[in-house]
């Protein structure tokens, strides 16, 4: 059974008028027991209601997003049913669209959980992907810069899917969007991704001591694209997902995953409207790290929070060949 997510929230508000209970509710899932759109009367507010243990609230502490609010609820909705619920409601309706992008996810991950353990884990999972979504985006979505990094990662990740690496094993790979000290991590081979849109010289911003260490690695390269923005003939952020999506077709984990993960990063389509700006690559480089490659990766004791820039014309001499390092990992 499909559910009309857009729509549902308001049927539930038109209804209201002829409610005698403050709060209006509906079922939503196709397998998952529990759940449910409901909409507060006094409070005019609409709400996702999920049943759950008492255990959750003790073992799982709550996130804090804008716009939105939980709450621990004991509710008697239906005779024998479970009284605790998490409460998750809208306070802003600027976030509408995620509101209801999250609520389905949520709904999606909870189909076919059979039992209270592998429900709950479920639950605790769908609410730390959007905690990254939230951590990693604006109200309006990703900014710029987060654009171009996204961009960057899944032009990446479709390299490794034109050299043939399975779809599901590709987006394994991909840790960037879970805020991994690097971005891709084949089977020990890591992939640093950066992008850059500075004119000569060009730089690369590094964050922490971590990225550039490949101790403890099979091999570390660091992936450079440089971008030009232009005003028409690029590709949008929006579009370059289109295309790694065309490459999972048929393998439903996979796509799955996949829209996991750019949850992760902080993309959803409700935003997509809002990625306009268009890249062309100018230059696609690859640079294996090792010897005396310009970085930082030992600290002083008492010293932390590292952030400084490579200068790409430096880096020169340990410039590798792209197609060579992707036909190795066939």
């Amino acid at each position: 059974m499909m559910v009309d997510y857009e729509n549902i929230w308001t049927s539930l508000i038109r209804d209201s008028s002829l409610a005698a209970n403050e709060r209006i509710v509906r079922s939503l899932g196709e397998t998952a027991q529990g759940i449910r759109a409901s909409y507060h009367t006094t409070r005019d507010r609409i709400e996702l209601l999920i049943e759950v243990t008492p255990a959750f609230f003790k073992n799982y502490k709550m996130p804090t997003w804008r716009g939105m609010e939980f709450d621990h609820l004991e509710l008697d909705i239906h005779v024998g049913g479970n009284r605790h619920h998490l409460c998750l409601s809208l306070r802003s309706t600027e976030q509408e669209s995620v509101f209801k992008a999250l609520c389905s996810d949520l709904v999606s991950s909870l189909n076919h959980c059979d039992n209270p353990e592998r429900r709950e884990k479920a639950i605790r999972e769908s609410l730390d992907r959007w905690s990254l979504f939230f951590m990693n985006t604006e109200p309006l979505g990703l900014s710029a810069s987060r654009q171009r990094g996204l961009f960057a990662e899944l032009i990446w990740i479709h390299h490794l899917l034109e050299c043939g690496i399975a779809p599901q094993m590709a987006l394994e790979a991909w840790k960037g969007c879970e805020r991994r000290y690097q971005d891709v991590d084949l089977k020990g081979r890591v992939v640093e991704i950066k992008s850059t849109i500075t004119k000569e010289p060009r730089i690369v911003k590094i964050s922490n001591e971590r990225q550039l260490d490949p101790r403890g690695l099979l091999s570390l390269h660091m992936y450079v694209l440089t971008l030009h923005i232009v005003e028409g003939g690029g590709s949008t952020l929006t579009e370059t997902i289109k295309k790694v999506r065309a490459g999972l077709v048929g393998y439903d984990g996979a796509q799955r995953s996949f829209t996991e993960k750019l949850i992760k990063a902080g993309y959803h389509d409700v935003h997509s409207v809002n990625y306009t700006d268009q890249y062309i690559i100018k230059k696609e480089e690859l640079f294996v790290i090792r010897d005396n490659f310009p970085r930082i990766v030992d600290l002083p004791p008492g010293t932390g929070d590292l952030n400084y820039s490579v200068v790409l014309s430096d880096c020169q001499p340990y410039l590798t060949e792209l197609n060579s390092y992707l036909k190795s990992l066939e």
